[in-house]
């Protein structure tokens, strides 16, 4: 994969796509890939770094960050610290444009690996680090220890979400309408759930740990 507007290639991994251009993909990217030049993207870029380091503008990312990047907003260039493995998640077709962008960027990182667990109500062994709502919606870190889901816990959201295993592996109950399927999901699992879809349940379990990112998708965006 290649972004116009930077020299060089990354890896890429497709996780989901749609016909306007949004798309999650699994990266990885080589040490030194990038630009020092100013410029902006095309499109709203978000970025949770897994392995690795980058500089985004002028702030340092590493492992467990989130940074969301607006599109047509100008930044000090990107580029990777090392050798790095992230989510890459884009709003539409992207490129950088050099010496364009309607003001600076904000660039804010959020520190996913600073953050307190938070308890999820009514969920006992499971946990949350919320890292702000990027320009799809709400993004975070979910936690799951030795867990198991009880059987009235189905449940289903306005919005679409995915979910992309960092650690550890979980099983997840998904209830379609004509079957009620069990799926396990190991490091480097991805789920992509379609708005109203029900899941959870008796089935879903977690034995030790494991450590997630979900993205919802606001309905407002589509």
């Amino acid at each position: 994969m290649t972004i116009a507007g930077i020299e060089g290639s990354i890896r890429a991994r497709i996780l989901s796509t749609d016909m306007r251009g949004d798309a999650t993909r699994l990266v990885q990217i080589p040490s030194g890939w990038g630009t020092g030049l100013v410029g902006s993207f095309t499109a709203g870029v978000e970025l949770l770094v897994v392995r690795g380091a980058m500089t985004v503008g002028r702030e340092e990312v590493g492992v467990l960050d989130y940074v969301s990047i607006p599109s047509n907003r100008s930044l000090q260039g990107v580029r990777a610290s090392s050798v790095t493995l992230a989510l890459l998640m884009t709003s539409g077709p992207v490129r950088f444009e050099i010496n364009a962008g309607r003001g600076p960027a904000r660039v804010e990182v959020v520190r996913g690996s600073q953050i307190s667990w938070q308890p999820e109500e009514d969920r006992p062994g499971r946990y949350l680090r919320p890292l702000g709502v990027g320009p799809r919606g709400r993004a975070w870190i979910g936690g799951a220890k030795n867990w198991i889901a009880d059987a009235d816990q189905a449940h289903s959201h306005e919005d679409a979400e995915e979910m992309f295993v960092l650690e550890g592996s979980l099983s997840l109950t998904e209830h379609g309408e004509e079957a009620v399927e069990i799926f396990d999901y190991e490091a480097g699992g991805y789920c992509f759930r379609p708005a109203g879809a029900v899941h959870g349940g008796e089935g879903s379990r977690c034995e030790g740990t494991s450590l997630a990112f979900h993205r919802r998708f606001s309905t407002s965006s589509f």
